[in-house]
């Protein structure tokens, strides 16, 4: 927390409301800014002043771990502006993907600015009449990564002449470069990845 912070907050009456501050980012690049209170306030990209629309509900409890397994929690957003016909919320679902979409939940303090601060990925999203929600784990979240079958390397991984491999060939063994694979009838089985590629292989490796 930035200095002064908890004194700031202790002198937070009972009734006070944080202002919780989202900052999204969709697949395909676009931004939207939601925040449980009508306003402008700093973006967490530049800092340049954003209107947010006051959509969110309820945002947490947050769960912190230190090796960012667990960490996450809940946002809910309301989904009863817009017309009777299509709510506001919903054809953002609709026209934009959400799932995996990069995040940025702040507490922001009219005196303090920024209290604390959240960057995730959203997923789970559900949707009802009223209201819609996510699930937001944490950016570095290690099981939310994909990643390669095998390790990257100039040689093909593959077993020779196993299923994977597919070849036919009668020699009897394969020192595993695309020219073998070339004089074996199989570069399409190829996944080494040489490097700079031989001339005339480049169809093979794409």
């Amino acid at each position: 927390m930035p200095a002064g912070a908890a004194a700031r907050l202790r002198l937070r009456g009972r009734g006070d409301i944080p202002i919780l501050l989202v900052d999204l980012a969709t697949i395909d690049g676009t931004s939207f800014y939601w925040a449980n209170v009508s306003g402008a306030f700093p973006r967490a990209a530049d800092g340049a002043q954003q209107v947010y629309k006051p959509w969110i509900k309820s945002a947490g409890p947050f769960s912190q771990s230190r090796d960012f397994t667990t960490d996450g929690g809940d946002i809910v957003v309301q989904n009863l502006s817009g017309n009777t016909i299509e709510r506001d919320v919903s054809k953002a679902l609709r026209d934009h993907e959400f799932e995996g979409t990069l995040a940025v939940l702040r507490e922001y303090d009219e005196l303090l600015g920024v209290v604390e601060e959240f960057h995730g990925r959203l997923f789970e999203q559900g949707r009802d009449a009223t209201e819609a929600s996510f699930r937001m784990v944490q950016i570095f979240d290690a099981n939310e990564y994909e990643i390669a079958d095998v390790d990257y390397q100039e040689g093909c991984p593959l077993r020779y002449k196993s299923d994977m491999c597919g070849s036919v060939s009668g020699l009897a063994t394969c020192p595993k470069k695309v020219s073998d694979c070339v004089a074996r009838n199989n570069t399409e089985r190829f996944m080494g990845c040489p490097n700079p590629p031989p001339v005339g292989v480049l169809g093979v490796l794409r």
